[in-house]
């Protein structure tokens, strides 16, 4: 499975449809990265689900117009998930979302758990730890997911904008094309041809 085909999967879990309802862009390359290590330390299932699932709490207070002040999300998150917690304490916790306009038993009804963040990466990214050495295909694989997702967003906003009568358009269509300069001889590069040619005509 390519990485395209991977996300157009992820599209139809519950991660993945709620990170496209939400418009959560590159989560799932971050997900991958903190679970395999490759942008730091890695991170454990459960972690990263409740790294998403605070991500879920945040979006649904600002689109509340809940003042987001600093570690609020976090504390709140603790208090409605933490199991020693007292039930007064989480009911408190409820109750404030609840009188600012949040929908709680709907947010945590979309709450992920770590079992259902370990299927999202097995069965809808197709990744594995200890099996994804780096190869150029797969990076090639990557950067064209990226550019698919960006090309929708684009075509999206666009496409809204027109049908408000905000944008005087009829068809389009969206084309994005990653380039790399190098440095060294100021070449410039489409990265397909990039990766195809295996570097810069300067570094032979």
């Amino acid at each position: 499975m390519t990485e395209n085909e991977a996300f157009e999967s992820a599209c139809t879990c519950k991660i993945g449809s709620l990170a496209s309802e939400y418009e959560f862009d590159e989560i799932h390359d971050e997900l991958v990265a903190r679970w395999t290590g490759t942008r730091g330390e890695e991170e454990s299932l459960r972690t990263l689900a409740d790294r998403f699932n605070r991500r879920l709490l945040r979006a649904e207070m600002r689109a509340a117009d809940v003042e987001l002040v600093d570690g609020r999300v976090e504390n709140l998150y603790e208090l409605l998930t933490d199991e020693d917690r007292l039930d007064a304490v989480r009911l408190q916790a409820r109750s404030t979302l609840e009188g600012n306009g949040v929908d709680i038993d709907r947010l945590e009804d979309r709450f992920v758990s770590h079992q259902t963040m370990y299927r999202h990466f097995r069965n809808c990214l197709d990744v594995e730890k200890g099996r994804n050495a780096l190869s150029t295909e797969k990076e090639r694989n990557r950067i064209h997911s990226i550019q698919h997702r960006a090309e929708s967003v684009v075509d999206d906003s666009v496409t809204r904008l027109r049908d408000g009568g905000k944008l005087a358009l009829d068809e389009f269509e969206v084309l994005i094309n990653f380039r790399v300069t190098c440095e060294h001889c100021g070449t410039l590069h489409d990265i397909t041809d990039l990766l195809d040619a295996g570097g810069c005509d300067c570094q032979s």
